[in-house]
């Protein structure tokens, strides 16, 4: 079991699950280079997964530790920041 805190909750995931462990699924099934893999986030519990991924976008509104290791900082999520990156990067 792993777990871990947010703003105003508590996770709880069987070992081996979650975010990073999906990338890793989907890098293995589809033959996607890590490095062409962009994440977005806003909390603790992205970091390795910011980490990780090719290009890390965190929220405006992210916590002090996602913006630090974040490669890119977009929008808030209340001003709809990763459809903007979104749109700016991938849809341009």
């Amino acid at each position: 079991m792993q777990c871990y805190r947010g703003e105003n909750w508590y996770g709880f995931l069987p070992q081996g699950a979650g975010k990073t462990a999906a990338i890793n699924a989907l890098v293995e099934k589809c033959g996607i280079a890590i490095s062409d893999i962009v994440s977005f986030g806003d909390d603790r519990n992205d970091i390795d997964m910011l980490k990780m991924c090719g290009t890390g976008v965190a929220v405006a509104n992210a916590v002090r530790e996602v913006l630090e290791i974040a490669d890119e900082v977009t929008a808030s999520n209340d001003e709809d920041g990763v459809a903007l990156w979104l749109e700016k990067n991938v849809l341009a």
